[in-house]
Order: C-alpha cells, then sequence, then structure tokens
C-alpha cells in the first residue's frame, strides 16, 4: 500500500467514527422541549399530570420543558429509556398558571421493561413500550417539589402501546415534523404500596396524564485523541503532496 492509500484509510477511519447525523432514533442523549399540539396549551408542555395535587382531575397541572430554570433530558441506550430533569410548572388556568402553584419540579423516570425497536403505531423505525396482562406499572419513577414527592408509573393506550418515540415513519406525531416522544402516566402518593390499575388509590390514571414533547441529539464532541487522529491524517495528506510536487 502506496504512502497516499496509507493516509486515505486513516481519514476514512477518522471521518466513519465520527458521530452519526442519521435522523433514526440513535442511542444517546436527547434534550427534550414542548410540543407544539399539546391539548391545554398554553402554557405548552411537554407532561401533563391532572389531579397532581388534591385528585381533582378537572385540575390541569402542566410542565414547561422550554422554560428557562427546566432541564429535561432523554437517555437511550438500546434497551432503556431514562426521561429525567428539572421542569417549571404548575396549575394551569388557561393563559398562564394559577398563583402560588407553581414550583421547580424534580422529574426522574426510567422504561426498562418493554423497550424495543423497532415497532409502534404508524412508525417502523419508532421505539416503543409495550407489555401485555395489564394496563399499567410496568415502569415506574418519582417528580417532586417543594410541594411534595410523587410516584409515577407507566399506563397504557390500552392497545398494549405504552410509550413511543420517533416521527411515525416520517409523518411526524400529531403534526410535529420532527422527533417526538409521547406516552401515559399515573401518579401515586411515594410510601404507597403495590400501585394497581383500578383507577383509585394508591396509583390514578387521571385524564389526561400524559408525556408529550419532542426530541433533538445532543451532540457528541469525538475524544481529542480522534481529532488529533484526523489532524495527523490531513497533515500528513498536504506532506505526501508537496513532496510528489517538489
Amino acid at each position: 500500500m502506496t504512502s497516499f492509500k496509507k493516509l486515505f484509510a486513516v481519514l476514512f477511519f477518522s471521518f466513519s467514527i465520527l458521530p452519526s447525523t442519521s435522523f433514526a432514533i440513535a442511542v444517546g442523549t436527547y434534550k427534550l422541549a414542548n410540543h407544539p399540539d399539546g391539548g391545554a396549551a398554553s402554557p405548552y408542555y411537554g407532561l401533563r399530570l391532572d389531579g397532581l395535587i388534591g385528585g381533582n382531575s378537572s385540575d390541569t397541572f402542566t410542565f414547561d420543558f422550554d422554560d428557562a430554570s427546566s432541564d429535561m433530558k432523554l437517555d437511550y441506550d438500546g434497551s432503556s429509556i431514562r426521561i429525567y430533569g428539572t421542569a417549571f410548572g404548575g396549575r394551569d388556568i388557561g393563559s398562564s398558571y394559577a398563583i402560588g402553584s407553581t414550583a421547580i419540579w424534580t422529574i426522574d423516570f426510567t422504561y426498562s421493561v418493554g423497550v424495543s425497536q423497532p415497532g409502534g403505531e404508524g412508525g417502523l423505525d419508532d421505539v416503543t413500550v409495550t407489555g401485555t396482562g395489564g394496563t399499567c406499572c410496568n415502569n415506574f419513577g418519582s417528580i417532586s417539589s417543594s410541594f411534595g414527592t410523587w410516584g409515577l408509573t407507566d399506563q397504557s393506550n390500552r392497545k398494549g402501546l405504552f410509550f413511543q418515540m420517533g416521527d411515525e415513519g416520517g409523518v411526524g406525531h400529531r403534526g410535529y415534523d420532527g422527533i417526538s416522544g409521547w406516552g401515559w402516566m399515573n401518579h401515586y402518593w411515594t410510601g404507597s404500596l403495590n400501585p394497581d390499575d383500578n383507577n383509585t388509590d394508591p396509583a390514578r390514571h387521571l385524564y389526561s396524564s400524559d408525556w408529550l414533547f419532542t426530541m433533538e441529539k445532543v451532540a457528541v464532541i469525538p475524544e481529542p485523541s480522534v481529532w488529533l487522529l484526523f489532524a495527523l491524517g490531513l497533515a500528513g495528506l498536504t506532506f505526501v503532496r508537496k513532496k510528489r510536487a517538489a
């Protein structure tokens, strides 16, 4: 192999290990934002848990993922999904939050059971969380603030789908031209035992209680050694060209 071919091989290898720009759902970390088609908008939201405080399903509680004090992310490793961070939110009264109802909420939820790809309604390359033999309580998490702490569990759409993230085969979820995440939730007081699916405490599914957010992959910066390898390859290629020209 000539020096030029060797250098070309080095450059090709360097490019091959740079982060992928594929639109398909890839493993990694995603930044979450409000979905433009939230049913309670505005305020727009990425999570809605009606009746969270007090249990009255007519009380709409939403969490604004776009607020300056919010920082919500999603980690996907191919077999589990973790949604976590902080979000500003409170009781939504139409165009604003009720006075005295808002806080910075800490949210942490992990899907480790039923995660699969491909699948989903309308999207062959979407990631889904599915299950059988019940409609709730395969995956768990929590939400907390100065108002207290509540447990969270997943809830199916009664067709076996608990959560989905993707673009529904390029169509986009509810009109959003990009990657969305959506799924149904239950909430209950932390300390309650054996959350169930009888629509009473300790686990309650109050409509509407669900995730609805958009996702954008956080850019991965290559290790310094990758950039060094790339720079050395370019320098070597320049040297070979100059030598041949001479």
